[in-house]
């Protein structure tokens, strides 16, 4: 990226130095669990994490190991799977207090919320009937296999499913803050990555009026905002 910098000014994503906001990692974990808090509020009628089971696939990844320390701050109970770097998943198993099973029997976890921090494309016709949760939110891009057909796989077993490109936007959201005239502001960033739990709800509330997936008024909504942009020529960063 600094690299590209010397080229061009349409770059983000720079370190601290340079004025840039540096690893997104944190932001898009702290987003994944507001967004997460919108499900539980869906699901159990309160946004507490206190006693909530959650089974983080990647619990020792960039994204999966602050996203772990996050909830365990908040009362949750976790149970984890590593991946290439064992260790590394042990280490913060131990640490947190969460069970580590093998990555193959981290989807038939009995447990609140399963959360995919690793690879793309685990949600699938192999793991989905697995799964023992109610909600499936996490960092991961692309979780499901086929989105729209594993969508609807999701809902008709009765598991709310969060769209990865909402839950997962902190980080974005964090780097487009470099654009912002004023220069970046990490409090202003914050602000704004906690708004997925307010989307969240709206997407949410929609997908139960209309009996449709979270997945299929996610799209839609974010069709509607590009569609808009481009009319409008409105920049994606808030004033």
């Amino acid at each position: 990226m600094i690299t590209m910098k010397e080229m061009t000014k349409w770059v983000a994503g720079l370190p601290k130095e340079m004025g840039g906001s540096a690893d997104p990692s944190p932001a898009t974990a702290h987003g994944v669990a507001w967004g997460m808090r919108a499900c539980l509020e869906a699901v159990f009628d309160t946004d507490s994490f206190q006693g909530k089971i959650v089974a983080i696939q990647g619990i020792a990844g960039k994204v999966g190991g602050i996203l772990a320390r996050d909830l365990a701050s908040q009362g949750a109970k976790l149970i984890g799977s590593g991946g290439v770097n064992q260790a590394a998943a042990q280490k913060i198993a131990t640490e947190l207090g969460a069970k580590l099973v093998p990555p193959d029997e981290i989807y038939e976890q009995q447990c609140d919320v399963f959360a995919a921090c690793a690879m793309g494309g685990t949600l699938n016709d192999n793991t989905i009937p697995k799964l023992r949760c109610r909600i499936t939110a996490g960092g991961a891009n692309n979780q499901l296999w086929e989105p729209i057909r594993h969508a609807a796989m999701l809902q008709d077993r009765g598991i709310l499913h969060a769209p990865a490109f909402w839950i997962n936007a902190g980080g974005v959201i964090n780097v487009a803050h470099e654009l912002h005239p004023k220069g970046y502001s990490e409090e202003r960033a914050a602000a704004d990555v906690k708004k997925i739990y307010d989307r969240g709800k709206t997407i949410i509330d929609i997908s139960r009026k209309e009996k449709v997936t979270l997945y299929a008024v996610a799209i839609r909504l974010a069709e509607d905002r590009i569609r808009k942009a481009k009319e409008t020529g409105y920049p994606t960063t808030r004033k």
